[in-house]
């Protein structure tokens, strides 16, 4: 209105007194008409309802527009390694925050109230959230660096120290002297994600060790990745420790101290680890979940024989060697001791499952990726090494010979197998033609037949002993009516409605994704 008043009374004057007319005037006039337009369109805008939402909701919005979901770090594993932070699902995307925040000045103005969206700064780029981030005094604050720090990062480590609780910090032996802004008595961290670069000057230990020496107390996440040597601190509130590669000449004593100086880790991530020798034995009382990628399966070995895992620990294995003395080991940790349950998935994923603890054998994602683990290789000698009840065999590709996974013939102790219509023919290879009885679970999946598939059981030497139950899942679209007969030629059978699809028996720290390379087992 004040835009509009002021063109109006300009024209009033030029209108009494033509002689006042000139070029500044004209471009005095352009200019009030363009702030007129924009204060038209503001008001406009102003009765839209993605304007009119309230502050809280459209907050809610833009958190969710400006953080992504973290979903393909399993499929860098490998000899490149993981970069980044594996303990946050998600992240926020600093281009994305910036692009919300021009779109009207309702948006802006809501944005910038927001100080989680500004929490994330990133050094020498952006400079919009270090400079708004100073307008919220009390929000803590999360720090990306790329070797040295600028000037401006430095500052915010004596003006504001107490609000950063999270680094990530990639190339930190750029300068080594750069790692003394972790000994910052104002800053206390709950989150440090460190990366060295190999071909720069490594830091010794004790260096390291004087640098942690602040933080290691508050510290409860923990990535070091390429780091010759390691920090020899106590870290008593540590929760989540991730190595990767860390070749030092000591590595395996290494490896083993740190962990036996952070006595409640819950979660523990191992890649690229080269531990050779006799490593000290340590005990992890509290871990829950364990992940191992890229290591040989003799140094996995010898690591797994020397770790007292608690009775609830499970395990995902990525690709490594199927070294028998791998599963001597493995046989002696508390998920494989006490599996009852064992599921093959469509792309080959082994599943080793107990009442209180699991391991997972993890084949990479997509139909071109060759598999990290020879199922066959997997199941001859997981079965061998447990006393497995019961067997899951699901997908349609199982089997194939061409994908690297043959099934071996199950042993006496196996009383129940589980197997999709479109597998049934695997399964058929390898139930015992013994004496022993075997109780059959056949999930009907798409649009075969009964009737083609008890005509197919029929035929197997031993289908007089085994208990059939052909189950029909919600996406069964084919003719649910019961064939007749086929009474006769098993020992039982019956059919079953599925409102679910069934599934494995995991234990509870399985179901959840805890981080990056610990998804939900079961989708």
């Amino acid at each position: 209105m004040a835009a509009l008043v002021h063109l109006i009374d300009t024209l009033a004057r030029v209108n009494d007194n033509p002689s006042t007319l000139s070029l500044p005037t004209l471009d005095s006039l352009r200019g009030l008409l363009r702030r007129a337009e924009k204060e038209v369109n503001a008001s406009n805008n102003s009765y839209l309802p993605a304007v009119r939402l309230p502050p809280e909701i459209l907050q809610y919005i833009f958190r969710l527009a400006s953080f992504q979901v973290k979903n393909d770090l399993q499929s860098k594993l490998g000899n490149t390694g993981l970069s980044g932070d594996i303990w946050s699902v998600v992240e926020p995307v600093p281009a994305k925050v910036a692009t919300i925040s021009g779109v009207c000045r309702r948006w802006r103005s809501v944005a910038i109230a927001d100080s989680a969206l500004w929490s994330m700064i990133t050094d020498r780029r952006d400079r919009r959230p270090l400079a708004i981030s100073r307008q919220s005094g009390s929000a803590p604050l999360e720090l990306r660096l790329l070797a040295s720090p600028s000037d401006a990062l430095r500052s915010l480590f004596q003006s504001d120290g107490h609000r950063i609780k999270s680094i990530e910090w990639d190339k930190a032996n750029a300068r080594t002297h750069d790692l003394n802004i972790l000994a910052s008595s104002a800053c206390r961290l709950e989150k440090l994600i460190l990366g060295m670069n190999r071909h720069l000057a490594c830091i010794d230990s004790a260096e390291l060790t004087a640098c942690f020496a602040t933080q290691a107390p508050s510290l409860r996440q923990l990535t070091l990745r390429d780091c010759a040597l390691l920090p020899e601190n106590e870290f008593p509130r540590l929760t989540s420790l991730h190595l990767d590669g860390c070749p030092g000449p000591d590595a395996c004593h290494g490896v083993m101290g740190m962990l036996a100086r952070a006595p409640h880790l819950t979660d523990l991530v191992l890649s690229r680890l080269r531990m050779s020798g006799a490593p000290p034995p340590v005990a992890l009382p509290c871990l829950r979940r364990l992940v191992c990628a890229d290591i040989p399966g003799g140094d996995l070995a010898r690591f797994l024989a020397h770790v007292d895992l608690p009775e609830d620990a499970s395990l995902r294995l990525h690709g490594t060697d199927p070294d028998p003395a791998l599963f001597a080991a493995l046989a002696c940790t508390p998920a494989m001791r006490d599996a009852t349950e064992l599921c093959v998935s469509a792309e080959g994923e082994v599943v080793v499952a107990g009442p209180a603890a699991a391991v997972c054998f993890v084949q990479p994602k997509g139909r071109r990726a060759a598999p990290a683990w020879d199922a066959h290789a997997v199941l001859r000698n997981v079965l061998s090494a447990t006393r497995i009840r019961k067997l899951w065999l699901l997908g349609e590709r199982i089997g194939d010979p061409r994908r690297g996974l043959g099934l071996p013939v199950l042993p006496a102790s196996v009383d129940t197998v589980v197997v999709q219509d479109v597998a049934l023919a695997v399964a058929l290879g390898v139930l015992p033609g013994g004496s022993s009885a075997v109780t059959v679970h056949v999930l009907m999946t798409r649009f075969m037949s009964a009737s083609v598939v008890l005509a197919k059981l029929a035929q197997h030497p031993g289908a007089k002993r085994t208990n059939v139950v052909v189950g029909y899942l919600p996406s069964y679209k084919g003719d649910r009516a019961r064939p007749s007969g086929s009474e006769g030629a098993f020992a039982s059978l019956r059919f079953e409605e599925y409102a679910e699809e069934p599934r494995v028996a995991l234990p509870e720290a399985c179901l959840e994704r805890a981080h990056c390379l610990w998804p939900a087992w079961v989708e």
